[in-house]
C-alpha cells in the first residue's frame, strides 16, 4: 500500500522562516518545494501543479485565506512559523496572516536552526499520524 501524500502550506511573516522549514523538508524528507504567485492565475496555475506533482509537496506562501482553503481542500495541512521580534515588513494586505482557523500547527521558531529542524521533524510525524487517522476514519 503507498503512503499517502503530505501536502504542507507555510505561512508567517517575512523572517519567520518559512523557507528554512522548506528547505529542510526537502533536504531530509524529499519534498517539492513550491510557492503562490500573486495573481488569481498563478494560484490557480499552482493548484494544477500541485494535482500533478507526485510526492509530498512544501508551498511556501501562504498569505491569504483562499490559498490556506485550496492547501485545506486539497488534504493539506497549514503549519504557521512564528518567530519572535519580527514585524510586517510593510502594510500590504499578505502581513496580516490567514485566520486562524486554517492553521493546523504552530512552529515557534524562537532558537538556532538545528532546534527549528527538531521542531519540525516532530511536527511533520504528528502530520502524518493524523493524515493516516484521517485516512482510516479515525480523526
Amino acid at each position: 500500500m503507498n503512503k499517502p501524500r503530505i501536502i504542507i502550506g507555510l505561512s508567517g511573516l517575512a523572517g519567520a522562516g518559512k523557507d528554512t522549514v522548506a528547505d529542510f523538508l526537502l533536504a531530509q524528507h524529499d519534498f517539492t518545494k513550491m510557492a503562490f504567485g500573486d495573481a488569481l492565475k498563478q494560484t490557480e496555475e499552482l493548484e494544477k501543479r500541485i494535482k500533478s506533482t507526485v510526492g509530498n509537496i512544501v508551498v511556501t506562501s501562504v498569505h491569504f485565506d483562499d490559498q490556506a482553503e485550496l492547501i485545506s481542500k486539497l488534504n493539506g495541512h497549514i503549519w504557521q512559523i512564528n518567530r519572535r521580534n519580527i514585524a510586517a515588513v510593510n502594510p500590504h494586505s499578505s502581513e496580516r496572516g490567514i485566520s486562524p482557523y486554517f492553521i493546523d500547527q504552530n512552529i515557534n521558531n524562537y532558537g538556532d536552526i538545528r532546534s527549528l529542524h527538531i521542531i519540525c521533524e516532530l511536527h511533520l510525524q504528528s502530520t502524518i499520524q493524523h493524515q493516516s487517522r484521517s485516512l482510516w476514519g479515525h480523526a
